[in-house]
């Protein structure tokens, strides 16, 4: 164990006293984000309008019909960036001389089932990833129980710790983030509860959601080795338990195969690893979203982005390179109450998002969400921040930084 903040049983779970109280403080905790950055998400919108009904609706006064201010407030101002993307694959499908085929599917999938009822698919996206995120916060408290304890008051800063993340904003918005955390940590909790098969299945779905979910393979691997005494030999045994970290891979295969023999999108090119990952994990067409992107050496790419922000300094590459400076502070000050599992993919995690370089104007596009993707960190950083100032401090600092990237956000001033 990396600390004693681990020491609790694995088979432990969610005190059933009170219960109710639980269940109340997480919901309000999570509609408290959900209306704070939708409030300020439609502020911004009045400075900056993209969508149709934006345009043409005030935001003040309320307007009839309700249904459709309300849409004005809480949906419309999310149609922005990725979300565009989406819809096309929504409302089109697939078409890889559009640059949609990098995005893996099981987002719009859910949410093409949702507009075949709706027929409004940045609705859709906004239920699906709302659903996802509500049902993740239990998830995080699940898993966050098994390494804290089972108290309930320490179950609410876990999950303000991680809301109160500047980037966690994006878990409200219409992306696959909140979805994709949802299916990861289930693949954790229930590799805890040594109940493989479930723990596979769910990284298979994380892995077709987002690319990330590749390197859910790392921690189910590593909980078996330690279920099994760190024996290797022991470990090796057990192939019927650690086997089930091949449904990880084989969903990229399935989505592969989709790729090549639906969409003629799949031609593995081996000369080089950029050529390697681009026909393989991600798709040739991706530069029709990101015109200039490549993996390079998580330095190369810091390098890069550090020039570019003294030489030509803007507001996209100071946030990102700010926050990504605060990620990895908060990964130092976690790192000893980190699992030897959440360690290696939290690591994993930041390696590649420091490596994604994504062009000399924006090198690092995306940078703080992918990083928040490593969300062990903050189950590790709750034992760090153990005085109420630190805990207040960190959740104003933090809230206040949500709204300002939501402002960003809108306003396109910023690339999320």
């Amino acid at each position: 164990m990396a600390s004693s903040v681990i020491l609790t049983p694995s088979n432990q779970r969610l005190s059933r006293q009170p219960v109710s109280w639980l269940i109340l403080s997480t919901c309000t905790v999570w509609f408290i984000y959900r209306i704070m950055i939708s409030l300020g998400a439609s502020i911004a919108s009045t400075f900056q309008s993209f969508h149709v009904i934006e345009q043409n609706i005030p935001l003040w006064p309320p307007t009839l019909p309700l249904s459709t201010w309300f849409y004005r407030i809480f949906v419309a101002p999310w149609w922005r960036w990725d979300t565009t993307w989406y819809e096309i694959i929504i409302l089109r499908g697939y078409h890889p001389e559009e640059g949609t085929v990098q995005f893996h599917p099981l987002f719009p999938g859910l949410s093409a089932l949702f507009n075949g009822i709706l027929h409004d698919p940045l609705l859709s996206m906004v239920l699906v990833s709302s659903t996802a995120g509500l049902l993740m916060v239990w998830a995080y408290i699940a898993l966050g129980a098994l390494d804290l304890g089972t108290d309930n008051r320490t179950s609410i800063t876990t999950l303000i710790i991680l809301l109160s993340f500047p980037a966690s904003y994006i878990l409200f918005v219409p992306y696959s983030e909140s979805l994709f955390l949802l299916l990861a940590i289930l693949a954790f909790y229930f590799s805890r509860r040594k109940k493989w098969w479930a723990s596979g299945v769910c990284g298979a779905l994380a892995v077709l959601t987002r690319q990330q979910g590749l390197f859910l393979v790392i921690p189910i691997l590593v909980d078996c080795w330690e279920d099994k005494g760190k024996n290797l030999k022991q470990t090796l045994a057990a192939w019927r338990e650690w086997s089930s970290v091949l449904l990880i891979p084989l969903a990229l295969v399935l989505w592969s195969s989709y790729r090549g023999l639906i969409l003629n999108d799949f031609h593995p090119n081996t000369s080089s690893v950029h050529s390697f990952i681009y026909s393989v994990i991600i798709s040739p067409g991706a530069n029709v979203v990101v015109p200039q992107q490549s993996f390079l050496w998580p330095w190369q790419s810091l390098a890069i982005a550090i020039q570019k922000a003294i030489s030509a300094p803007d507001i996209d590459m100071i946030v990102n390179l700010t926050l990504a400076a605060l990620f990895l502070l908060l990964l130092v000050m976690a790192w000893k109450n980190l699992r030897l599992s959440y360690r290696l993919y939290s690591l994993a995690i930041v390696m590649v998002s420091l490596s994604y370089y994504t062009g000399p104007i924006h090198p690092y596009m995306g940078l703080p969400r992918h990083l928040l993707l490593a969300f062990p960190v903050f189950i590790g950083l709750v034992e760090r921040l153990q005085q109420p100032w630190q805990r207040l401090l960190y959740t104003c600092v933090g809230t206040t930084l949500i709204i300002f990237l939501t402002w960003l956000h809108v306003l396109g001033i910023w690339v999320p």
